[in-house]
C-alpha cells in the first residue's frame, strides 16, 4: 500500500504541473473539453478530491475543506493541502471495506476494490478530462506532462 500512496503524491504532482502549464494561456482553466462536463480547472479539482479520498476515506481522517473555485492560485494550495493531509500516512492506515457513494450509487468494497477499481480510475479521468482542456485551449502539454515519465523532443508529433 505504501507504493499506492506514492502513486497518490505523484499524480498530486502532475496535476500540480498541468496548472503550472495552464497559466500559459489566459482561461485555460475555463475550458469545458466537451459539452455537459466541468471546465478544466474543476476536472483537477475533482482529481485532487480523489487523490485525497483514495487514502483519507480508508484511512478514517477527514478530507480537507477545498476551495469552490478553481483559478491556479487555489488550485496549487489545493495540491499543497492535498499532499499535506496525505503527510504521515503509511500503507498500514488504509483499512476496508469502503463505504462510499458513487454518483447516485452506495457502495461497500473492498480497500483494493476501492482503490483500484473507483478512486485510481476517477483521479485519471479527472486529471485526463482537464489535460484535455487545456490542449483544446492551446496549452502546450502531451503525455510527459501528465506521466511525469515520457520524454520527448519539443515539437515532436506522431
Amino acid at each position: 500500500m505504501d507504493d499506492l500512496l506514492a502513486t497518490l503524491r505523484h499524480y498530486i504532482d502532475r496535476v500540480d504541473h498541468l496548472v503550472i502549464k495552464s497559466e500559459t494561456v489566459e482561461g485555460a482553466l475555463e475550458v469545458v473539453p466537451w459539452p455537459g462536463t466541468f471546465p478544466a480547472g474543476q476536472h483537477f479539482a475533482v482529481a485532487l478530491g480523489f487523490a485525497a479520498r483514495a487514502a483519507l476515506k480508508p484511512a478514517g481522517r477527514t478530507m480537507p475543506a477545498f476551495p469552490d473555485q478553481f483559478t491556479a492560485p487555489q488550485l496549487r494550495a489545493m495540491a499543497r493541502q492535498t499532499r499535506a493531509a496525505l503527510d504521515g500516512l503509511t500503507g498500514a492506515d488504509l483499512r476496508g471495506p469502503v463505504t462510499h457513494v458513487a454518483g447516485f450509487a452506495n457502495l461497500e468494497q473492498t480497500l483494493a476494490d476501492y482503490l483500484l477499481r473507483f478512486a485510481f480510475p476517477n483521479m485519471i479521468f479527472h486529471l485526463t478530462a482537464g489535460y484535455a482542456g487545456l490542449r483544446q485551449a492551446g496549452v502546450a502539454v502531451g503525455k510527459a506532462d501528465v506521466d511525469g515519465l515520457h520524454a520527448y523532443p519539443d515539437g515532436f508529433t506522431f
